[in-house]
């Protein structure tokens, strides 16, 4: 089966999805690495140990909606990719997992631990399950 060569806006969005996904799971992974310092007062071996967790669970959607978006071969698949990415970072901003949000982080860190991890649980989770189910059928079609 010949792949059809990438063209113009669907290769710009792509390009767009995967940068946007990209700095959420940096945000993301840093706000958690953040917190979790915060609240043990420093590095523990406990962090260190349970840290290849946090990465899966933390920064597992927007990871996983990076790949959508670089694979995506047709414009409804980029699209849905694109969607994805979108609600995972405006999740992130609204659970106050945003670099520019450390300060209430420091303030209540248990707090914030919390809503990331809730967050990512009953939010990025389904939502990036529901995105790939979407994604799959509208990658297969074509343009």
């Amino acid at each position: 089966m010949a792949q059809t060569p990438v063209r113009g806006t669907l290769l710009v969005v792509r390009f767009i999805a995967v940068a946007v996904a990209l700095a959420t799971a940096a945000a993301a992974l840093f706000a958690v690495g953040a917190i979790t310092i915060e609240k043990a007062h420093g590095l523990a071996l406990i962090d260190v140990l349970t840290a290849p967790i946090a990465f899966v669970v933390y920064g597992g959607p927007p990871l996983l909606a990076l790949g959508l978006a670089a694979r995506a071969q047709t414009g409804a698949a980029a699209a849905i990719a694109g969607v994805l990415v979108a609600l995972l970072a405006a999740g992130l901003g609204a659970l106050g997992g945003t670099p520019w949000d450390a300060a209430r982080w420091h303030t209540n860190a248990s707090d914030a631990q919390t809503r990331l991890l809730l967050g990512t649980l009953f939010g990025a989770w389904p939502l990036t399950i529901l995105g790939t189910a979407l994604w799959r059928p509208a990658n297969r079609e074509a343009d």
